[in-house]
């Protein structure tokens, strides 16, 4: 696949997953957590610029995320809601 250097992509990754009963992010989907997934499919889509948005357990999103090349950007207003 060819790079898309003008194409950034966010993953929104901070809210609470109240309704889920389990952090949605870093939940199992076939061996990867869900983030993971979503990172690879966007790299093998060409995307470079990825970024992931955190709040709600950041750290282990953070830490799910440390081997691959994306810009963790931290809502500390998170609580307030996905508009924050």
């Amino acid at each position: 696949m060819t790079c898309q250097p003008n194409i950034s992509a966010i993953i929104l990754a901070a809210g609470l997953s109240r309704r889920m009963g389990e952090h949605k992010p870093l939940m199992d989907l076939g061996g990867q957590t869900v983030l993971e997934r979503m990172v690879s499919l966007y790299r093998r889509a060409g995307v470079i610029d990825i970024r992931v948005v955190t709040g709600h357990r950041a750290q282990a999103i953070r830490a799910a995320l440390s081997s691959y090349p994306v810009t963790v950007v931290h809502n500390p207003c998170y609580q307030s809601g996905m508009f924050s």
